[in-house]
């Protein structure tokens, strides 16, 4: 790789946000992410995803990862593979999440329409914010697109 591609490269990791981060849903930071899977730290990589993304054993293993779209390196090489650093730090890195401290709930409900993937992780959220939270689902199971992976990249956790 010639000099002009490290420059371009280490630019990337000067942007505030990234911008895989920015290109990710839920705004992972993507380049310490990398960081501590470079340096082999998986349970504090897998730690980093616990903090940011809700169900973080299941979104690892099937993110569609469309911060490697934009990947600076993408332009010279080869985009780093997230979605493989994801797979890696859910597998070698998993940690049980430690029981947290149950806010009391606030006067309000919240109602989210919708039981995939989006909606599970608002009401997560909401939930974590003391709310009460209904969600709503027309289908007959919540879970969305979770469920096209069953049987596949869900069964090696």
């Amino acid at each position: 790789m010639d000099k002009a591609i490290f420059e371009k490269c280490e630019t990337c990791l000067q942007d505030e946000p990234a911008a895989c981060s920015s290109w990710c849903p839920l705004h992972f930071d993507v380049a310490a992410f990398c960081n501590e899977m470079a340096q082999g730290e998986f349970q504090k990589s897998y730690k980093m995803m616990q903090k940011r993304i809700p169900l973080a054993g299941i979104i690892g293993m099937i993110c569609d990862h469309p911060c490697e779209d934009v990947c600076v390196r993408g332009k010279y090489d080869h985009a780093l593979r997230i979605q493989d650093l994801e797979r890696a730090a859910v597998l070698y890195g998993y940690v049980p999440v430690k029981k947290s401290v149950i806010l009391p709930k606030k006067n309000g409900n919240v109602v989210v329409i919708g039981g995939g993937i989006s909606g599970i992780t608002a009401a997560m959220e909401l939930d974590k914010k003391g709310f009460r939270v209904t969600i709503m689902e027309q289908q007959d199971r919540i879970g969305g697109r979770i469920w096209d992976f069953e049987g596949k990249q869900l069964n090696e956790i």
